[in-house]
This record gives structure tokens, sequence and C-alpha cells, in this order.
């Protein structure tokens, strides 16, 4: 075993107590063990279930995503309900007649852990005459969301301690220094589905190495530890995409392979695995089933250009 890995598998995971302290625990781990492994790897070798490495990964990816240290618990507020695509948003940033620099109206729906978050990415249409873009992202802290945000109670499938709320904005004050630079659905909403595609897998792919060597007592196993070998490979093809700043199809293809092998492992797992694992996959593939759609039309976009379809 590699002493970076074994280093990570020794390392004390973070008491939960709370999604913010948790978080905090966890984010500083991770910055004191920069370079040990990839952070999605090391983040979720570090979590005690699936819950808590969707999260890790959804945290690492907006981390990446405003460039900024991964201590800070953030949401991206990109839905508006079942439905309605981001073609009909009708969440609105417009320049302000008052004190303001601009205002805010609209609504969103999913926001997660709305009595968690510190900060929380807002994206929102905008008339290209004023802000140059056809839509932006708002970035609002806490003084914002208390004014705007609530908890509804819901919970994601399969999903117990991370819940959703709502954001309701009745011309909310907006700043200049809050916009963030560049378009909001190219530069951001699209880049963070492909940072968190990549980082939530990855973050579970560390979740099971500790479960399959650690916890499932079978480090010996000849399987296991193939197992882990081919986790591993995978997640070296994830953490060299994850720094790309304009993926093409390749990436996409790349990313499909290994997320059709980690599928294929867990098809092997429900016939040999132990109990406990057998029950986490369940959550798991669960997860990896909310955006399955849109990777698979990633993939099948990604195929029609290669091949000239």
């Amino acid at each position: 075993m590699s002493a970076s890995l074994a280093q990570g598998l020794r390392l004390p995971r973070p008491a939960f107590k709370s999604w913010s302290g948790w978080w905090s625990q966890l984010a500083t781990t991770l910055v004191s063990e920069k370079g040990a492994l990839p952070e999605g790897l090391l983040a979720g070798m570090l979590c005690d279930d699936a819950e808590q490495a969707f999260m890790a990964g959804y945290q690492l990816a907006l981390a990446r995503l405003v460039e900024g240290a991964p201590g800070h618990l953030r949401a991206f507020a990109v839905s508006e309900g079942a439905g309605r695509t981001l073609r009909e948003m009708r969440t609105h940033l417009a320049r302000s007649a008052g004190n303001a620099d601009w205002i805010l109206t609209g609504h969103k729906e999913f926001v997660t852990l709305p009595e968690d978050i510190e900060e929380c990415l807002v994206l929102a249409t905008s008339v290209p005459d004023e802000t140059g873009e056809s839509s932006v992202v708002v970035r609002l802290g806490r003084a914002q969301l208390a004014r705007s945000l609530t908890a509804t109670g819901l919970h994601p499938p399969g999903m117990q301690r991370v819940t959703f709320g709502k954001m309701t904005f009745s011309e909310l004050p907006i700043r200049n220094a809050a916009l963030l630079k560049g378009n909001g659905h190219e530069d951001y909403s699209k880049r963070f589905r492909w940072l968190e595609d990549h980082l939530v897998l990855m973050a579970l792919q560390g979740l099971l190495i500790r479960r399959v060597l650690i916890e499932d007592g079978v480090a010996d196993s000849r399987q296991a530890r193939q197992d882990v070998e081919r986790i591993l490979a995978s997640a070296a093809a994830l953490q060299g995409q994850v720094t790309l700043k304009s993926p093409g199809s390749l990436e996409a293809l790349v990313f499909a392979g290994v997320r059709d092998q980690m599928l294929s492992l867990f098809k092997q797992w429900r016939q040999s695995g132990s109990d406990a694992l057998i029950s986490e996959l369940v959550v798991i593939e669960g997860l990896l089933s909310i955006a399955v759609q849109a990777q698979t039309r990633r993939a099948e976009k990604a195929w029609q250009q290669t091949l000239g379809g």
C-alpha cells in the first residue's frame, strides 16, 4: 500500500454534530494534507457514510468553482422547481432605481442545507445591455440569506440529514461586488455540474476504499486489493479532468467510462460484498442516479461529435 494511501486511511474522521462543524473540521484536514491524495478521494476516506461523501464532493466542487478555500459551507441555487428549464428561469437581476446597485427578484427551490450554509450562489437572468451577460451568478451572504431562505423539510432521495430549502427574492438589494465575473450558465452552472459529477464520484470512491480495506476487514483478500486498484485507477482519471477549464468530447467519454466501471464493480459487490457494503451501495446508486440522465446525454453528444453524427 502506498504511503499516501496508508496515511489517508489512518487519519481520524471528524465527528458529526452539525454540517457546519463537520465540514469545518474536514476542510481543515484536507488543507493540511493537501497533495497526499486527490482531495475528492481523501475527503471520501474521511467520511462515515455516502451522505457525508456526497456533501464533501459537493462542497469541494463549489470551492473550486469560486476558487476559494473549502472552509465555507456553500450552496448553488439553480432550480426553480420541477419541470422548469434554465431557459424558463424567472429569477432576474436588474438595475436598481434606489440606493442599491441591483435588485434580485424571483424564486429558487431545492437549496441545499438551508439552515447551515454561510454563502449561496444564485443563478439569474439579466439584460446583456446592463451586465454584459444574459445570465449571471450572484453571491449571497448570511444577512441576505436570512431575508430570503426558508427550510422546507424535504430531503434528496435516500438521504436523512441533507435537507432542502427554498428562496424568495422580492427586490433584494445587491451590490456590484456580489456579482461574479462571467456568464452564469456557461462559466458557472455548466462548470459546476462538471466539477460536482467528478468530485462527488471521487468522494464516494474514497468512502468505498475505506469500507473495503478497513471496515470489511478483507485487506488481505486478493479480490479486495484488485477492486481497490480499479477504483484508484479510475479516480486518477477523474482527478486529471477536474482542473480542466474547457472539457471536451474525450473528457466526457472518460467520465462515462469511469462511471460505468464503478457500476460494474457495484454489480459484483452485490453478489459477494458484506451486508454493510451492500446497504451502502443502495444509497450510492440512488445518489448517482440523480444525475445519470444529464450524464448520459453528455456522453451521447460526445459520441456524435466524435463520430460525426
